[in-house]
């Protein structure tokens, strides 16, 4: 059953009320008395009335009334409807914009052309002088530190500036082959195309250690340097120990551009080799 709000404006007043003629039936008596036939209750033919009343004089069985002839039933069904549709929403898929990746050190630095091939070089030259012998990712390490320098704000803001950095200053340099004051010589050409192709790598975010993070020192492990007592010691890789200064941070409110993506294209950790007669 649906109870409906009456609209009061649309019922029209009932101008005469049906006649309705009550028989008594008379008491039983020996001679049974024909009742007289009920009469006909005249109904008024007022327009629009509500059907309702007429029913009670008219038929015993109430019409049954559709949207179409009740305009209310019809604003109510349309309303219903409206509200279903509301409740139960329309599943849409909506393709959401990935997140841009961080700009590599090349976009960072503007460079293009001419300029990218000559810091290229400058990186490659520091990979190739400072570790062509250690493994790829030892390489990869050296190159991290050196762009780890040009963004950070205590060292110069080009690659070529912060790899030949006092490199007038026989043995006080930042990088020694720069300053020990032997001859840049290229004899290893295999090595130098590889260490080409890491500085490429580096300057194009392609590759990321998380373990080097944003390391700006390194040295040799058959050294000790008196800077050390100063730093964080973040990782051994190789025959090189990497640091940061603990006055430093951690850097990072530095640019970085380190991606998962970069981190999975670095070369992996070596894994130490076990002693005879220790069981893993």
């Amino acid at each position: 059953m649906v109870f409906e709000q009456p609209q009061l404006d649309k019922i029209q007043p009932l101008t005469e009320l049906p006649k309705v003629e009550i028989v008594e039936t008379p008491k039983a008596t020996k001679t049974p008395v024909k009742p007289e036939p009920q009469k006909a209750v005249p109904v008024s033919m007022a327009p629009e009335k509500p059907k309702v009343v007429a029913s009670l004089v008219t038929s015993d069985a109430p019409p049954v009334e559709t949207h179409a002839d009740n305009p209310a039933m019809s604003a109510m069904a349309s309303a219903t409807e409206m509200s279903n549709a509301e409740e139960f929403p329309k599943l849409v898929s909506v393709a959401m914009p990935l997140p841009r990746p961080p700009m590599s050190p090349a976009q960072l630095l503007d460079l293009h052309d001419a300029d990218y091939e000559k810091h290229a070089k400058c990186l490659a030259q520091a990979i190739y002088f400072e570790a062509r012998a250690e493994p790829v990712r030892g390489q990869q390490a050296v190159a991290q530190v050196v762009l780890n320098r040009v963004f950070s704000p205590y060292y110069p803001k080009d690659v070529c500036s912060v790899v030949y950095q006092n490199a007038h200053r026989h043995l006080s340099c930042q990088f020694t082959f720069a300053c020990d004051g032997k001859p840049e010589a290229i004899r290893e050409r295999g090595a130098w195309a590889r260490a080409n192709r890491i500085a490429r790598q580096a300057l194009d975010a392609k590759v990321w250690l998380p373990d080097v993070a944003k390391a700006t020192h390194y040295h040799a492990t058959y050294v000790k340097p008196d800077w050390i007592r100063e730093m964080k010691v973040l990782v051994k890789t190789g025959v090189h120990i990497f640091y940061r200064p603990r006055n430093w941070g951690d850097g990072s409110k530095e640019p970085g551009w380190g991606t998962p993506s970069a981190a999975a294209a670095a070369a992996p950790v070596p894994t130490p080799a076990h002693k005879k007669g220790v069981k893993s």
